[in-house]
């Protein structure tokens, strides 16, 4: 049987649903961009989910609204007034048969909190519940929320992203040993190392593939796909979704 995260690689991701902010998309992280997604094809649609004061969960990349309203110091439904929507919104809009890739974006509180009320821990009941019934991933850069997760719920799958410039051989090893099934990288990884002796990326990718991950990019523009499908990507997360499903579903028909 056939247990990959990414069938038919390169999957294609929405980021923070239709793509981050631009003139002519919805808003990121928002019904109206979960729902453009998913219209377009994409086959997984990642956001990003933060806990309130009242610990419910919502979805945005930042830790406060663009007024400066802080998340974490403020009820889901005084953020709803703002328009921001909860992880149920969103997990509502999705099309079941569409994967949802959630970002757990820890706060600098959760280290106020015990254990159990951190950002992942909440994570954790909704994830019980969607197990099975759609592809489920989830991704953080912070390794000890993908460790809560797996403690809890333990077999939904894990993916752990870098940061800009991470170098890629240290991240192949570090998402092995965490015991992930994807490395979600930045693109400036996938560039040759400025420092002499480390591995060069293709070298880590087939390291990669051989120590069983599969590896994801983001968010590369649509003139750039054609590099990380030729490196043997299994999923790309992009901004640009018409654009980068046109290059992509023009490549596998030439």
């Amino acid at each position: 049987m056939d247990d990959r995260l990414f069938s038919d690689p390169p999957a294609v991701i929405g980021h923070r649903g239709f793509g981050k902010n631009a003139e002519g998309r919805p808003q990121e992280n928002t019904v109206a961009s979960l729902h453009a997604a998913a219209e377009a094809g994409v086959d997984w649609i990642e956001f990003d989910v933060r806990r309130t004061s009242d610990d419910q969960l919502v979805v945005l990349h930042d830790p406060a609204a663009d007024d400066g309203t802080l998340v974490v110091e403020h009820t889901a439904a005084q953020l709803a007034e703002l328009g921001i929507i909860t992880l149920e919104n969103a997990l509502a809009t999705i099309p079941v048969t569409i994967g949802a890739d959630i970002e757990v974006k820890p706060s600098a509180e959760d280290a106020l909190v015990a254990p159990d009320d951190t950002t992942a821990a909440l994570l954790c009941p909704y994830l019980a519940r969607e197990r099975g019934n759609r592809p489920l991933l989830v991704t953080s850069f912070d390794p000890t929320s993908l460790l809560q997760v797996r403690e809890q719920v333990r077999d939904v799958p894990l993916g752990y992203i870098t940061w800009l410039s991470f170098p890629f051989d240290m991240a192949v090893a570090s998402a092995k040993h965490l015991g992930v099934q994807a490395l979600m990288v930045h693109t400036a990884s996938y560039d040759p190392p400025k420092l002499p002796g480390r591995r060069q990326p293709e070298d880590v990718i087939d390291i990669a593939h051989k120590a069983g991950l599969e590896l994801g990019v983001w968010a590369p523009p649509p003139e750039e796909l054609e590099r990380y499908v030729a490196a043997g990507v299994d999923a790309i997360t992009v901004d640009d979704v018409p654009a980068s499903l046109d290059v992509l579903r023009d490549r596998s028909t030439s």
